[in-house]
């Protein structure tokens, strides 16, 4: 067997288990290969991680799995030699098995409260009345993140329909559980979260801050849509920096395509029920903190685009 490292984890199928249903083990593992490329996405690294099954083991229904990057590339993203990377694997892991608790925790119902307890915690008190210290980026994605809350749904109605599986655990590399559960708890785990489902009945508003925008269309009307790469994408966008504009006008701001915006973005979202998460539909760039010009480039005369 190879030598763990950080970037491994098991998930158990707890019981006396000798097989497991193939479907059933295929719709869990992509299931869970689903949450973390959520996490992934939510901690927003930039880089493709893979679930890799390394082997199965025998006792319980002991999966190793592994983070890498992506499959494709020579060297890992989470290669041993780069501490950095394997820590974040182990990040994601740790948030993954913290969401998980913060579902069970809660049971579906909304928090009574929840109290900042430092920039990385939080304190979550349920309806019992029981308090749970916890991620404060978990508990961010499992009161926004529709696909999380459903995925999880869906693996732990499935598991409760199995009668010899007794439970559900998640183990470090060390052998260390992140997460277990029982079966008793699989109805807490699969009922639909009320935070999210208060959510989905409206449209939302979400800001970020210091992202990067490559421009591609420069309009200078400012109730008109500049175009912007962002995050891969093409987006239209109005910018609602006065600031911004008055040094525009003014030429004490020069830039071309291609040149790079750090600004804060408002991203406004509707809920489409039949994909059970949020579209963008709409962005304004809040306002602009710097821009980062392209090598070699001519100076931009705002003279000949006026008319």
């Amino acid at each position: 067997m190879k030598n763990r490292d950080i970037n491994d984890f098991n998930i158990t199928f707890e019981g006396d288990i000798n097989s497991v249903d193939v479907n059933l083990l295929t719709t869990t593992l992509l299931n869970f290969n689903t949450l973390i490329q959520e996490i992934n996405k939510e901690f927003k690294t930039g880089k493709n991680v893979s679930l890799q099954i390394q082997t199965f083991q025998p006792g319980s229904y002991d999966i190793l799995c592994s983070l890498a990057g992506d499959a494709g590339l020579v060297s890992s993203l989470f290669n041993v030699l780069n501490k950095d990377n394997l820590q974040f694997a182990s990040t994601i892991i740790g948030t993954l098995a913290d969401i998980l608790s913060i579902k069970e925790f809660l049971g579906g119902k909304k928090p009574e409260s929840i109290e900042n307890k430092n920039d990385d915690s939080i304190i979550i008190k349920n309806k019992d009345g029981q308090v749970k210290v916890t991620s404060k980026k978990a508990g961010d994605i499992i009161f926004n993140n529709s696909t999380v809350n459903v995925t999880i749904n869906n693996t732990f109605s499935t598991l409760q329909g199995i009668d010899q599986i007794e439970g559900l655990s998640i183990k470090d590399y060390k052998g260390n559980d992140k997460f277990k559960t029982t079966r008793d708890n699989f109805e807490k785990l699969s009922s639909p979260n009320e935070v999210i489902e208060e959510k989905t009945q409206d449209s939302k508003t979400i800001t970020k801050y210091n992202v990067s925008l490559n421009v591609f269309k420069i309009v200078f009307g400012q109730k008109y849509k500049w175009e912007f790469y962002y995050e891969g994408i093409k987006i239209g966008a109005t910018i609602e920096d006065e600031i911004f504009y008055e040094k525009l006008l003014n030429r004490q701001i020069q830039f071309m395509n291609g040149d790079i915006l750090i600004a804060d973005l408002e991203i406004g979202q509707v809920f489409n029920p039949i994909a059970n998460t949020y579209e963008n539909k709409k962005y304004i760039v809040k306002q602009i903190h710097d821009i980062r010009h392209q090598p070699k480039q001519s100076r931009l005369d705002f003279d000949d685009d006026k008319k």
